[in-house]
């Protein structure tokens, strides 16, 4: 497994990281001159599939690759593809790119609806990005306790939310001051949304005490064992990564009915699937989820759901059997 990429990009860094052979290739500006480059490249390296994953290579890559003889040449997304329905693209998606792989079915819904002339049904692939799985597999202790008083941790990611909702949210809690004490909300990440909370609690002070931001995680598995439970607000088609975390964590989970998040929450079984904007459902769900017992089998099936579905072994065994 290779890959070539630009000499300063990422995927470059992370190949290095990783071991993996690593060819620098970058672009002049000349197609004609680029695509010899290239074709000389690939047909170096005897390559039988190769996998585009930027836009912007497609027509290049897809063109110098089947040029050089590769069999297999398979353009990825994790997100709904920004390609242009122009005859350019209708003629490269039809005669040079064989495959067509995204992770998840929203996001292959969304694709050939509103791009059907590219993306055909029959060529394009749902393969989950793959989780690998180790370690404890029972609810975790706190890893950084947050608690004032034994409250339940809620944990919510603050590119995610919504910060009306969030607000509409705890207020509807502040209000029963029995259940407010109850919760405390963990917020991790720098979100855009992150000075649109710092601004709406200066105007709410008695919200303060019900969150926190999460200044110790190093990372979203950290953040997930500092937690009792996950909210997403989340509703894109892309594969909602902190929430199959969450889960992968033992966590229980809140999230709406849309986006990816019905193919990773079961509605009952590892979390709750609501209908979008319904705080009155969430407000219901976290009072159900004060108790232990209730969380404890939700977490355990959330993460057998993980284990069953979203493991990285599948996902390679797809891959591999789709290109053979």
């Amino acid at each position: 497994m290779q890959t070539i990429t630009t000499p300063r990009g990422r995927l470059y860094a992370r190949s290095r990281r990783h071991g993996m052979a690593a060819h620098r290739f970058k672009k002049r500006g000349l197609f004609i001159t680029d695509l010899l480059r290239l074709y000389l490249r690939f047909k170096k390296s005897r390559l039988t599939t190769l996998f585009i994953t930027y836009p912007g290579d497609l027509i290049l890559g897809a063109i110098a690759a089947r040029l050089a003889g590769i069999d297999n040449v398979v353009f990825r997304r994790g997100t709904v593809a920004r390609v242009r329905k122009n005859p350019v693209n209708r003629f490269v998606f039809k005669y040079f790119i064989t495959t067509v792989v995204t992770n998840s079915e929203a996001n292959k819904k969304v694709m050939i609806r509103n791009k059907g002339s590219l993306f055909q049904p029959e060529r394009t692939h749902v393969i989950y990005n793959g989780m690998d799985f180790c370690g404890n597999t029972e609810m975790n202790t706190a890893l950084h306790n947050y608690r004032n008083n034994g409250e339940l941790m809620v944990g919510v990611i603050t590119g995610d939310l919504q910060p009306g909702r969030f607000f509409r949210l705890m207020e509807l809690l502040r209000r029963e001051q029995h259940h407010a004490a109850n919760f405390r909300f963990l917020l991790h990440g720098n979100g855009n949304n992150q000075q649109e909370i710092k601004q709406r609690l200066r105007h709410h002070p008695s919200l303060r005490q019900m969150l926190v931001w999460d200044s110790r995680s190093r990372n979203l598995g950290e953040f997930m064992d500092s937690i009792d439970v996950f909210i997403t607000g989340n509703i894109s088609n892309a594969l909602n990564h902190p929430l199959m975390h969450a889960l992968a964590h033992c966590k229980p989970v809140i999230g709406y009915d849309a986006g990816s998040n019905p193919e990773i929450i079961k509605h009952n079984e590892n979390g709750y699937l609501l209908k979008t904007g319904d705080i009155q459902g969430i407000h219901e769900k976290l009072n159900a989820l004060l108790d232990p017992d209730h969380r404890v089998s939700l977490g355990r099936e959330g993460r057998r759901s993980m284990e069953r579905n979203f493991n990285i072994g599948h996902a390679v065994d797809q891959i591999e059997s789709l290109l053979r």
